[in-house]
C-alpha cells in the first residue's frame, strides 16, 4: 500500500519530469519552427527555457535569444503601373526581382509588411506558443496511451 507520502512523491516526480520533458521540448520546436518559416535563410537564434515547480504548480519560461537573419531573399516583383506621388503622373514598372541580404520581408495580419534582419516579437511569441502547445499535446497522447493499453 502506498502512504499518501509516496503518492505525494510520485506526484512531485512525475511534475517535475514532465515538465523538464515539455520545457526542453518546447524549446526544440520553436527552434525547428523558425528554420521553417525562414527557408531558404538561417537565423542564430536560440531558444533556452527555465521552469521551477512549487508544490503542485510547475511554471515554464521560453526565452527567445533572437539572432540576425542570414541568406539572401530574392522576390520577383510583377509589373505593374504605379502614380507619381508628387506630380501624380502614372508610370510602368517593368518585372523584376529584389533581392535582399541578410532579410526577410514579413507580413503582418493586418496587412503590413515588414522588412527585418530578426523574426518579429509577435512571430517569436506565436513559435513559442505553438511550440508549447504542440508539445503539451504530445505528453498528453502519450499517457492516453498508456491509459488505454492498461
Amino acid at each position: 500500500m502506498f502512504t499518501q507520502r509516496d503518492i505525494d512523491k510520485i506526484k512531485k516526480w512525475l511534475i517535475e519530469n514532465i515538465v523538464k520533458e515539455v520545457a526542453r521540448e518546447t524549446s526544440k520546436r520553436a527552434k525547428k519552427r523558425e528554420q521553417e518559416l525562414l527557408l531558404p535563410q538561417k537565423s542564430g537564434s536560440r531558444y533556452s527555457n527555465f521552469y521551477y515547480i512549487s508544490g503542485n504548480r510547475a511554471n515554464i519560461r521560453i526565452k527567445a535569444h533572437r539572432g540576425v537573419i542570414r541568406g539572401n531573399e530574392v522576390l520577383d516583383i510583377k509589373s505593374t503601373m504605379r502614380r507619381h506621388p508628387k506630380s501624380g503622373k502614372r508610370h510602368s514598372v517593368k518585372a523584376h526581382e529584389r533581392t535582399y541580404r541578410g532579410k526577410k520581408l514579413f507580413r503582418k495580419s493586418d496587412g503590413k509588411v515588414l522588412v527585418l534582419d530578426h523574426v518579429p516579437d509577435s512571430m517569436a511569441v506565436n513559435i513559442i506558443k505553438e511550440s508549447f502547445y504542440e508539445a503539451l499535446a504530445n505528453r498528453a497522447e502519450f499517457f492516453e496511451g498508456t491509459k488505454q493499453r492498461a
